[in-house]
């Protein structure tokens, strides 16, 4: 039978502050997430493009009546929209600036998603060795 007189009274004692137990983490520690792209670098992009389109270079993507190639994320159309940026004025900078910003699809500077998750893979393979 239950005999109140039984309990320890250390753990009742006024002058203690009551402590609350420690809960077990149950959800998983959160991911962190992707910075948004850089607004001052997309702004110096656009820029080059409109310098290079008012000098009369042609630039594929925006000279294309049909744009949707360098959106789609098909293994055909990307491919066409990627040959044909090999000619771009602004090549180099614009796959610099999709793989800075993490562009999440569409072809930029001749790259799909693929080109460019594999790039972004080889480079940080690159950096763990050397440190």
């Amino acid at each position: 039978m239950f005999d109140p007189d039984d309990l320890d009274p250390a753990p009742f004692e006024e002058d203690q502050e009551p402590q609350e137990p420690a809960l077990p983490q149950m959800l998983p520690a959160p991911q962190p997430v992707p910075a948004p792209p850089d607004a001052a670098a997309h702004e110096e992009f656009l820029a080059l493009l409109e310098v290079l389109m008012a000098a009369g270079c042609l630039i594929p993507c925006l000279a294309a009546e049909d744009r949707t190639p360098w959106l789609a994320d098909g293994r055909h159309a990307s491919a066409a929209a990627a040959r044909a940026c090999q000619d771009c004025p602004a090549l180099t900078e614009c796959a610099a600036y999709a793989l800075a910003a993490q562009e999440p699809s569409g072809v930029w500077g001749g790259m799909t998603l693929t080109d460019r998750t594999a790039t972004r893979s080889r480079s940080i393979t690159r950096k763990v060795a050397a440190a």
